[in-house]
Order: C-alpha cells, then sequence, then structure tokens
C-alpha cells in the first residue's frame, strides 16, 4: 500500500464540476487537502466497529461494501470509479461502523477527512451544493434498489441490474452480487449461465 499526496487531481474536479462548477478558492484548498492512496485487491478500508474518518473518491478499482446478518455476509452495495465512498451512518455522525469496505480490485483513491469535509461544506457554497446533490442521489438509487428487493422475482432483478449496471455483473463475484441481489448464489450463476 502507498500514501502520497495527490499527484493529478483531474478526475476529482471534473466529478465535482460535472455537477457544479467549482470556485478557484475551492479548488485551491482541495489541492491543499485532498490526499491520494492506492489499495490491493483483498485490503480493508474500513472494519467493522471502526469510525469511517474519511470520505473516498474512486479514481480506479471497485469497493465492497458489506455487513453480517448472523454471520452471513449481505453486500450492501459495490462502488466504481468516479463513485464517492463512506459508510453513511459512521462518516456522518461519526459513529463505529455496521459496515466493512474491502477492495474487491486494486484501487486508487482520493480521500478528504470529515473535519475537512465538514470544514469546506461550511467554507464553500458550491461545495456544499455538490454534497447535497450527491446525497439525494444516492437516496434515490438505495431507495430504488431496495423497491426491486422487496417486489421482483430474481430473474427480474438480475434482468434490471444487467441493464442498468451492467458493469457490476461483469466485474463482481457471484457471491457477493447474489447476497446484494437477495438470491442464491447458485441462483444467479444459473441466470449468468444462461445469458452466456
Amino acid at each position: 500500500m502507498k500514501s502520497q499526496n495527490p499527484y493529478h487531481m483531474f478526475e476529482v474536479v471534473e466529478f465535482l464540476n460535472s455537477i457544479y462548477p467549482l470556485s478557484q478558492e475551492c479548488l485551491h484548498h482541495l489541492e491543499k487537502v485532498v490526499k491520494f492512496k492506492e489499495i490491493v485487491r483483498g485490503d480493508t478500508l474500513l472494519e467493522i466497529g471502526e469510525v469511517n474518518r474519511n470520505l473516498y473518491f474512486i479514481k480506479s478499482g471497485a469497493l465492497h461494501c458489506y455487513y453480517y446478518v448472523k454471520d452471513k455476509t449481505v453486500s450492501d452495495w459495490f462502488f466504481l470509479e468516479g463513485e464517492t465512498v463512506v459508510s453513511i451512518g459512521s462518516f456522518y455522525d461519526q459513529v463505529p461502523s455496521e459496515d466493512s469496505i474491502v477492495a474487491l480490485e486494486d484501487c486508487e483513491l482520493y480521500y478528504i477527512t470529515k473535519d475537512e469535509y465538514d470544514f469546506i461544506n461550511k467554507t464553500f457554497l458550491e461545495f456544499n451544493f455538490i454534497a447535497r446533490v450527491l446525497l439525494e442521489k444516492y437516496l434515490k438509487v438505495f431507495h430504488e434498489h431496495a423497491r426491486i428487493i422487496r417486489k421482483t422475482a430474481a430473474v427480474d432483478r438480475y434482468n434490471v441490474v444487467l441493464k442498468k449496471m451492467p458493469e457490476l455483473v461483469q466485474r463482481i463475484q457471484v457471491g457477493p452480487l447474489a447476497t446484494w441481489l437477495n438470491m442464491e448464489p447458485e441462483t444467479l450463476s444459473r441466470m449468468r449461465g444462461r445469458r452466456e
């Protein structure tokens, strides 16, 4: 694992500017406080019981957020390039996490601390607006996923993900993806086999 100051923030700036343009003052501040980290497949970014003190942005790679129900791993979400990553309850309330976040692939990550995140939100209105837009986006996505799980049959769940998020089907292993879709791994394997 290697950590250093960010050597190139193009992806972060492009991502934020696509939501709302950053002022030069905000951009200069981000250049001072954003850090860069590389982790390899299998590395744990956040342990269950640990407080999530950083907000991450994925330059490359994939992360898996999961928790346990009766000693069984349950996938909460998958994060790919161009997405922000936190354990929501832990990061915003600074309490021990009920989630674990693990690298499914080698990852390049930019990140800021919770203290910096709060400071930037209070200091730069455009960043505050961007943060709100992202919260609303993820709230809608999580809500839609919850409805898919409750209202559709397993085969329909798989087809929805295949249509809306094909990259997940291509990159995520059967086991984690099956728990996210609330189906048995064998069922998902058969569906994938029929598609192929």
